[in-house]
């Protein structure tokens, strides 16, 4: 009899797999071209590069942290000194990445811009009191739905999924089977596409604006590329991330609120917890995944 091994790519899948490719083609574009750009302006401005918690992806080598660290430093750069090197095309390169609505609807208004996704509207929306990780995905999915946002995050809140909410919100901070008595047939693998066509709409408009700004080259989501985007999905690694995604500022010390994905009684379960620090991916990896 003929192994047949069904692979079916849902919302949840898809949204993974370009989590995946966005993070793969990302890591790229910032140390093999952001990072000069970055480090031309800190030159520039004679800025001293400031030393905080490096969080997400960046971790993962030096010439990411050393991005992360200088972005954090201008964006941290008082606004009136833009005028010195928004002519540049550093600035203007910089300024094209931070401003893209792939990171959200609204903006601050800073010396590099920082997005606003759904995520934030749902924190700022729902009272500190009532912060937990049911009722802001609800909020963020309620926003997602209710705009045309089509930023990472606003893609994975739209499917009301917290552990996705959390994987690609740090993201924005980078298997196979044989039937028993089988194992010399290779198995037949059938691939099927399950997503929804707004969704996927909108992830195609993501991955057009993400391709022309970064020159990647991620295929189009549909039907004909199901097994790019599931090997994609099958690739990507969430446990152990960690974002710190709001605070208590009526509290002395401050407390920062976290989300972080965690593996409990055979699935992924968002983790969120309060602390005076700043955790990260590495630490809450090193510190917290498995203890």
């Amino acid at each position: 009899m003929e192994n047949v091994i069904t692979k079916v790519l849902d919302n949840r899948a898809l949204i993974l797999a370009l989590d995946y490719l966005y993070r793969e083609n990302m890591k790229r574009f910032e140390t093999e071209e952001l990072l000069e750009e970055s480090r031309k302006l800190i030159r520039m401005l004679s800025l001293s590069v400031v030393d905080v918690p490096v969080e997400g992806y960046y971790h993962e080598s030096e010439e990411l942290k050393e991005y992360f660290l200088n972005v954090r430093t201008l964006q941290q750069c008082p606004l009136e000194r833009k005028k010195e090197v928004e002519h540049l095309d550093s600035y203007q390169i910089l300024s094209k990445v931070t401003d893209s609505e792939i990171y959200g609807k609204g903006k601050s208004n800073g010396f590099l811009p920082q997005r606003l996704d759904p995520l934030f509207y749902a924190l700022q929306n729902i009272p500190v009191s009532g912060w937990a990780v049911e009722s802001i995905t609800s909020e963020a999915h309620s926003i997602s739905v209710d705009s045309d946002d089509i930023s990472l995050v606003g893609i994975a809140a739209s499917i009301n999924d917290s552990v996705v909410l959390a994987a690609l919100r740090e993201s924005v901070a980078l298997y196979g089977a044989v039937a028993a008595g089988s194992a010399m047939i290779p198995p037949k693998i059938v691939y099927r596409w399950d997503v929804d066509s707004k969704l996927q709409s909108k992830v195609n408009l993501f991955i057009k604006i993400f391709n022309e700004l970064s020159s990647s080259n991620i295929k189009e989501a549909g039907p004909e590329n199901v097994e790019y985007y599931y090997d994609a999905f099958e690739d990507n690694e969430i446990f152990g991330r960690c974002i710190y995604v709001g605070y208590d500022d009526t509290k002395t010390p401050i407390e920062m609120y976290h989300w972080a994905i965690k593996y409990e009684a055979g699935s992924a379960i968002v983790d969120d917890f309060w602390s005076e620090d700043l955790w990260t991916t590495e630490r809450y990896k090193d510190e917290k995944l498995y203890a």
